[in-house]
């Protein structure tokens, strides 16, 4: 398959900045621009932390932290695809062990009646997420990937994480009801984009996927949307920000 490479100019958040592209020229699905939308969104929150620290502030995140990671995580469709696959790479011994940590959440949710509701997040009303967040909060459900207090996908891990940055005490994290917890104001919110991609198409399923559902997702739901070439999705990618 042919690639194309190219340098975008692009503007974030009011500040020009160059990103690196090379994605599919033929016909293929949004999973080919994954590594372009996290370098978006990299470049994004940077542009955001820049703007905060200049004003005195200090991002509270840090590796060992982890008190976020009990949250429930909106991912995209392409991402559980890509948790999916991820997952089926792993060593038999590996496999075996990441499973059985989201095998005990789905009992936990199950017992909390909670996972037929997140199994079907397109009936989750706007103003029904911050209670079921709250309920599934409430569980402290560690996310399987975190290890030792670290993210163990850092690398791959989702849009919406990379996107949730701190500048108040770590603590207030550990209550989801915290008054007090100040976020950090990206710019351009690049997951809510990527996840949208394909919307209007038939095999469309949801804008979101809960991640704790990722190794599952794949199996209920086997039809992807259609492809398109790959500057397509970039440039669908991008009509979606602006």
């Amino acid at each position: 398959m042919k690639y194309i490479n190219a340098q975008l100019k692009l503007n974030i958040g009011g500040e020009d900045c160059e990103i690196n592209l090379s994605v599919p020229e033929g016909s293929t699905t949004p999973n080919a621009i994954l590594p372009f939308a996290r370098d978006l969104t990299n470049k994004a929150v940077d542009i955001a932390v820049k703007e905060f620290t200049t004003d005195g502030k200090q991002i509270s995140c840090k590796k060992g932290c982890g008190a976020c990671c009990v949250q429930l995580v909106p991912i995209s469709d392409t991402e559980s695809r890509e948790i999916s696959k991820l997952i089926k790479s792993y060593s038999k011994v590996k496999k075996n062990a990441l499973m059985g940590k989201f095998e005990a959440a789905k009992k936990q949710l199950t017992d909390a009646n909670l996972w037929e509701t997140l199994s079907h997040p397109e009936t989750i009303a706007n103003d029904q997420m911050r209670s079921v967040g709250h309920e599934y909060f409430s569980l402290q459900i560690p996310c399987p990937f975190l290890e030792d207090g670290a993210c163990s996908i850092h690398p791959v891990r989702p849009l919406s994480c990379r996107e949730f940055l701190v500048t108040s005490p770590p603590g207030y994290c550990s209550n989801p009801n915290e008054q007090d917890i100040v976020t950090v104001d990206i710019p351009t919110r690049i997951s809510n984009a990527f996840a949208a991609l394909g919307e209007n198409d038939t095999h469309f399923t949801t804008h979101w996927v809960p991640l704790i559902l990722a190794p599952y997702w794949l199996k209920n739901h086997p039809k992807q949307i259609s492809k398109k070439t790959g500057p397509q999705w970039v440039e669908e990618l991008l009509d979606k920000i602006n």
